[in-house]
């Protein structure tokens, strides 16, 4: 009886009146590629990821053959990694917020390439200076704090562009956030496979301290271009209108409209906008 009720009260109280959306189209990846702010801030995915990438298969090989290790510590040895990306991904998404996804992308990356200066330079001194001098538990040690910055700039890259591609795609072509997923996943999946490939290849080639100096060069000398880039977009006015006049805009102000309230300009809801995508 009491269900009975309820449903005769919903179909007097509930609207029933259907509202037709507006078809959305989507965006292919080659139109996101052709895009050179996407572009560059999925390269810095790709190059960040790639230091981890290239450092996984390399690093356990060179120590064995220079610090004899044991078996657990070189499990032990990419723990801060971990520990620095749970970090990184959890604790500074607000952060970047705050100070500015570009900014704090900018200084993550440029921990990552002092990180794997660090590393390379910790593993090449260990390894000079021989096992009778510096103990084996002691040299994989001395990694845990540019391991810890590497998984923690890594971690702070992924918290502060991943939100900033879907905010770059919402600006410009709509709400179509498939694609640039894909493309941030490829950018992640291109790194692990190209990277344990080239990287096994150079540093047979020209040493695994080499390799990791040219690491963190390549990525210290990209932080230049992402800042440009960051200067760039910010100066873009994100107009879908007079962007692309074909692509259907998501209409955020249904509910202005209907409520006849100011949702943009209250303060519950400018907390949420990011200074760098919106002027």
């Amino acid at each position: 009886m009491f269900l009975c009720v309820c449903s005769v009260m919903q179909l007097f109280v509930l609207d029933m009146k259907t509202s037709p959306e507006q078809p959305s189209l989507k965006i292919s990846i080659n139109t996101l590629l052709s895009d050179g702010v996407i572009v560059v801030t999925a390269g810095a995915i790709w190059l960040s990821t790639s230091s981890m990438a290239i450092l996984e298969p390399c690093l356990p090989i060179w120590l064995m053959d220079n610090l004899k290790p044991q078996r657990w510590q070189l499990g032990m040895v990419f723990l801060p990694d971990s520990v620095g990306y749970l970090l990184g991904t959890n604790c500074f998404g607000v952060v970047a917020y705050r100070l500015g996804q570009w900014k704090v992308a900018v200084a993550a990356m440029m921990l990552v390439g002092v990180s794997t200066f660090l590393v390379k330079y910790i593993s090449h001194n260990s390894g000079k200076s021989g096992s009778s001098r510096i103990p084996s538990a002691r040299g994989v040690a001395q990694l845990a704090v540019p391991h810890f910055g590497l998984g923690l700039g890594i971690g702070v890259v992924d918290a502060a562009l991943v939100p900033m591609l879907a905010s770059l795609v919402d600006a410009r072509y709509g709400a179509n956030y498939g694609s640039v997923y894909a493309l941030q996943q490829s950018a992640v999946s291109l790194a692990y496979c190209l990277g344990p490939l080239f990287g096994g290849l150079l540093a047979r080639s020209i040493g695994f301290p080499w390799l990791m100096r040219s690491l963190g060069l390549v990525i210290i000398l990209y932080c230049p271009l992402l800042a440009v880039t960051a200067r760039q977009s910010s100066t873009v006015q994100f107009q879908r209108s007079s962007l692309l006049t074909d692509v259907p805009a998501v209409n955020y102000k249904t509910n202005e409209e209907r409520n006849g309230t100011d949702i943009l300009g209250s303060s519950q809801y400018r907390r949420f906008l990011n200074s760098d995508t919106v002027d």
